[in-house]
């Protein structure tokens, strides 16, 4: 069946560009926007220079079987169809889909006019306070919130979409991993067998009243600073859970390290207690830490799905973050708190 909206830039035009944007008149440019996670962007600017980000999932058939594994596009689409008032992403201004959400166009406001930073250089401390303001106002707008259950495309992490699915693909691309990567701690390396049967109760046992609506994938590409605000964009991997896997992923991974260690317990504290300012009962911070040393721990799949797939170690950005990653763990002595 063909669907009825554009399925690739080159499907675009001005009729259907000004249906779904609301602007009638006038004519429309494209010209390709980089980053986004199994997905393909352009930019769409119009004659009077206002302009709109659109996005399609990756047509390979790599991109089309994981996202559909693991209905990445399911649930991106749901945040900004039925949770756009519970987060911080770009306006919505257009969405169609089939009904297996495989095929979709999403038309969102433009970012581009604000600051990112990059990944391998990593955060600095003052960006990283508004990051750590913007996840606690995030988590504590969707804190222990009953509503969520009835989000049926948003996963926690015992659900079977991740915790039967993830530890298989862990499994599978860890060997290719660790080639491509150099000076693996052998911490990391013993305790990886150990780690991967432990995935599906790793971020089990939290209690329901600290669960929120977590972005899933907190790194710097995703973050888009208007001074002290920050709006984050690929919500492919949201999921409910504790903040404190949102914090630690950003915390262990786009700081380098020597910022983290300097900051790591004020960034924690800062967390709390904005939380609290947000009318929330905040964590006690050993609760905290446990849900974070925890968190660190889980999210060290990431560095090696990503390293899988860079040719002989040769990408600077997956070595340098999963250095990061490793080093917070052992930092943190996640393996020896969290797998036994």
């Amino acid at each position: 069946m063909t669907e009825a909206f554009p399925l690739s830039p080159d499907e675009l035009d001005d009729a259907w560009l000004a249906e779904a944007t609301g602007k009638a008149g006038g004519s429309w440019r494209t010209e390709p926007v980089t980053g986004g996670f199994w997905s393909r962007m352009v930019r769409a600017v119009h004659d009077d220079g206002t302009s709109v980000v659109l996005k399609w999932p990756d047509r390979s058939e790599q991109a089309r079987f994981v996202c559909g594994l693991f209905e990445f596009n399911r649930i991106e689409l749901g945040v900004y169809r039925d949770a756009a008032d519970r987060v911080r992403a770009p306006r919505l201004v257009h969405l169609e889909h089939s009904d297996d959400h495989g095929e979709y166009v999403l038309v969102m406001d433009d970012l581009g006019g604000q600051r990112q930073f990059d990944q391998l250089r990593g955060c600095p401390p003052d960006r990283a306070v508004a990051v750590v303001d913007a996840l606690a106002e995030l988590h504590a707008r969707n804190w222990a919130d009953p509503g969520l259950d009835d989000l049926d495309w948003l996963p926690a992490p015992t659900d079977p979409l991740i915790a039967e699915r993830v530890p298989g693909i862990v499994a599978a691309v860890s060997e290719p991993a660790f080639a491509n990567l150099s000076d693996v701690p052998a911490e990391i390396t013993e305790a990886w067998p150990r780690l991967i049967e432990a995935l599906p109760t790793l971020l089990d046992g939290f209690d329901d009243t600290r669960t929120t609506l977590a972005h899933g994938d907190v790194r710097l590409t995703n973050l888009f600073f208007d001074g002290d605000r920050v709006s984050f964009v690929d919500w492919q991997v949201a999921r409910r859970t504790h903040g404190a896997y949102d914090l630690a992923y950003f915390c262990t991974q786009s700081l380098d390290t020597a910022t983290r260690r300097t900051h790591e317990a004020a960034l924690l504290e800062r967390y709390r207690t904005a939380l609290a300012g947000h009318g929330i009962d905040a964590p006690a911070p050993d609760a905290l830490g446990e849900a974070y040393r925890r968190s660190a721990l889980y999210c060290l799949v990431y560095p090696i799905i990503a390293a899988s797939s860079a040719a002989d170690g040769a990408d600077p950005q997956a070595l340098e973050v999963a250095s990061r990653a490793f080093t917070a763990a052992l930092d943190l002595d996640a393996p020896g708190t969290s797998v036994s």
